[in-house]
């Protein structure tokens, strides 16, 4: 995955995933717009944001991007989530902001999880021995 990378807005209307729908359209409006008045634009997209104030994730993100995994496994697609801790993605963007040699895109992540792994996180942050954990979508 790279900067040249962009979210198939087909299958995210397709499973209902509205976020993912939104941001990507929203983006290539902005660039249609600063292509059109010869503006460098210059965008950070930070994968999900993680940190200590947003130690409890939003369960409905988590089983949003789970539900997406599952829709991509049936297609034959190896699943991932990809995290940035908040204080990376902040610096990601300052950086970008005070580089005067900036432009385009920038993926900002810092570790990519598979659909196990996140069940596993889920499990041991949250969970005691006496619950078994089952995901449903």
């Amino acid at each position: 995955m790279d900067e040249k990378c962009w979210t198939n807005l087909d299958f995210c209307r397709e499973k209902k995933l509205w976020s993912p729908l939104a941001k990507t359209l929203s983006e290539k409006a902005v660039w249609a717009l600063s292509n059109d008045r010869d503006l460098n634009l210059v965008v950070v997209n930070p994968a999900s944001v993680i940190g200590p104030q947003l130690s409890n994730p939003n369960s409905h993100t988590i089983l949003n991007q789970l539900k997406g995994s599952k829709a991509l496994k049936q297609n034959g697609i190896s699943a991932i989530c990809a995290y940035v801790d908040v204080e990376e993605a902040t610096l990601a963007h300052v950086a970008a902001f005070e580089c005067e040699n900036a432009t385009g895109r920038y993926i900002c992540l810092q570790r990519v999880f598979t659909e196990d792994e996140i069940k596993e996180v889920i499990w041991s942050s949250h969970m005691t021995s006496n619950y078994r954990l089952v995901f449903t979508h």
